[in-house]
């Protein structure tokens, strides 16, 4: 009986404290890390293979040419860990691509937030985020992308 109460009441805290500081959802996330990183919208030039090549090894995973052109390609620390963050060029403008091997979604999660539009996607190991400013087509831009992202490890 004694065990069965002491449960019951870390159930009843755990419960409160998740009210209290509720995990902030991932595609406010994303947006969230979108305005910290601006620049990355304005880059033109392609990334030189090198340096791609540096950031998408050091997160476990390779593109292959199915991806747009990558205009910017960075590590950055989103939720506790370092995850590759890609632009891509498109017809319609730049898209972001973030690969969140760490991060899980149950089915495509499209989200409109902070004058972003975008998609969460399942992928084999983790999530995909897929964001643009613009009317971009983010689900296409999506597709490439889990076509063009295999995991190494």
């Amino acid at each position: 009986m004694a065990l069965a109460a002491s449960i019951a009441g870390i159930a009843i805290v755990t419960g409160l404290l998740w009210g209290v500081f509720p995990r902030q959802s991932l595609a406010s996330a994303v947006v969230a890390h979108m305005a910290h990183e601006p620049d990355a919208w304005q880059q033109t030039e392609p990334v030189p293979a090198g340096d791609l090549q540096q950031v998408i090894s050091s997160s476990g995973i390779s593109i292959d040419a199915m991806l747009p052109e990558v205009t910017y390609a960075s590590s950055c620390w989103f939720r506790g860990h370092y995850v590759p963050h890609l632009v891509v060029q498109t017809d319609t403008g730049p898209v972001t691509v973030m690969v969140l091997t760490r991060e899980r979604v149950a089915a495509p999660t499209e989200f409109a937030e902070g004058g972003y539009r975008g998609v969460l996607v399942p992928a084999p190991r983790g999530a995909l985020a897929v964001i643009a400013r613009n009317a971009g087509d983010v689900e296409a831009v999506a597709r490439r992308a889990l076509a063009a992202v295999s995991y190494v490890d």
